[in-house]
């Protein structure tokens, strides 16, 4: 994979701490990561799976 791919990579984060849902969303957008998407409601996730088919889940 080339680094715009990975960096195209959709990435969702479940935490159900909102500091460190802000905390990964700043660390990877800063990296250059431009689909990421966060909750801290677990009742959302299997929508946001669904409708968002993220490449990889962060979850705490």
């Amino acid at each position: 994979m080339t680094r715009d791919e990975i960096l195209g990579s959709r990435i969702l984060i479940v935490d159900d701490e909102p500091a460190n849902v802000r905390l990964l969303e700043d660390l990877l957008q800063r990296e250059g990561f431009q689909q990421v998407i966060a909750t801290t409601d677990p009742l959302r996730v299997m929508g946001l799976v669904s409708a968002f088919a993220p490449d990889l889940i962060l979850l705490d």
